[in-house]
């Protein structure tokens, strides 16, 4: 009985979630502990969790509209709740990943300029251009997974998205109109998701 409890505790959705969020905050902690003494560019580790969870959520949207609708659809989960589940699953990423963003710029700011404030440190620009091109790509696998786009297009694809946006993080600035027409791209780009998802047969 103990035994069931336990399995039944650690395959809980919210305690892994959690077991992620301690282990990745652990991981930052000792990451810019070790840095210290080296020239770092304070970026760097706050590109690599928004690509990771990215493409991620790119490759997730794409195997969900391409093949996993389908089992879904069989155990009687209408098309409505698949869809509510994908965004509240895409934000909550969203949200734990923008959580371990800011915390590793405060503790970034402490253990370097002994200070809270981060806006003189990073440029604020970029953190919101990030999470904006982490739902843009995100809403672009589902929509080629609605439409059974053939693995290696998509995965060339990919591969070419993930190259641009590097080039436009190193080469151009991020300015605040991009991130307003990100934003409302994002919010087109859900809606034109959900009323294809709707009528379109998959």
């Amino acid at each position: 009985m103990k035994k069931h409890h336990f399995t039944k505790f650690i395959n809980n959705d919210f305690v892994k979630l959690a077991t992620v969020i301690i282990a990745a905050v652990f991981l930052i902690t000792v990451s810019i502990i070790l840095f210290d003494d080296i020239q770092f560019d304070n970026r760097i580790l706050i590109y690599a969790i928004f690509g990771t969870v990215a493409l991620a959520g790119f490759l997730y949207s794409f195997a969900l509209t391409r093949k996993n609708v389908w089992i879904r659809l069989s155990f009687g989960i209408t098309r409505k709740d698949i869809y509510k589940n994908y965004l509240k699953n895409s934000l909550i990423a969203l949200l734990v990943f923008m959580f371990l963003a800011a915390y590793y710029m405060v503790i970034y700011n402490l253990v370097y300029f002994h200070r809270v404030s981060i806006t003189e440190v990073f440029d604020l620009r970029e953190v919101v251009f990030l999470p904006l091109i982490y739902l843009i790509l995100s809403f672009l696998g589902f929509f080629l997974g609605i439409f059974k786009m053939n693995r290696n297009i998509f995965y060339s694809l990919a591969a070419f998205i993930i190259v641009c946006v590097v080039l436009i993080i190193i080469y151009y600035t991020i300015t605040n109109w991009l991130n307003y027409t990100l934003l409302g791209f994002a919010i087109l780009f859900g809606g034109i998701n959900y009323l294809l998802f709707m009528k379109y047969k998959l």
